[in-house]
Formats: structure tokens, C-alpha cells, sequence
């Protein structure tokens, strides 16, 4: 997605993926070198959320006002079947 959308990396606030694994997660964010800070998360508090993973992540930002205006987040999900299906956002 970053590569056929010319997206770089260093112009990304936050990646705010599915959490259906912590593992795959992890997996993921080494993958295309992430630092753990631009890696939204929450499993310590809620787990594997399905479908609502994203939009979760999303509230608990703003709620710590960690979003800002024109800061640019990744949002990816993915699913059994290798279903997945990546949104960039301009906050």
C-alpha cells in the first residue's frame, strides 16, 4: 500500500491495524520497520475486538489528544481468507 500509493513512512503519525493477533501484529510492525511508538495498540486492555479494532484505537487517541490536525494514519484490516483492506486518513 505505502509503495503503490508513493506514501513514506516518515510522513505517517500513526499505523492503527486490526488486532486479531498480537503476533501477526508484531509481525507486521517489524516487517516495515516500525518503531513501537507510531504503532497504535491496545491489546493489554481489550484483546481481539474483531471488527472494531480500528475504530477503538482511533477513540483512545483522541481521547489522550494524540491526533492532530493533518497528521495522516494508516488503517489496515485484514481477516480469515487473507481478506484485508488498508485506508489512508487525513485527521
Amino acid at each position: 500500500f505505502l509503495k503503490k500509493n508513493k506514501i513514506k513512512k516518515k510522513n505517517i503519525k500513526y499505523f492503527a491495524l486490526h488486532q486479531a493477533s498480537k503476533f501477526v501484529c508484531e509481525k507486521i510492525r517489524k516487517k516495515i520497520d516500525l518503531d513501537k511508538k507510531y504503532f497504535l495498540n491496545n491489546f493489554h486492555k481489550f484483546g481481539n475486538t474483531v471488527g472494531s479494532s480500528i475504530p477503538l484505537l482511533l477513540q483512545e487517541a483522541i481521547e489522550k489528544k494524540m491526533l492532530k490536525k493533518n497528521d495522516t494514519i494508516i488503517a489496515c484490516g485484514f481477516g480469515v481468507g487473507l481478506s484485508w483492506g488498508v485506508v489512508e486518513i487525513k485527521w
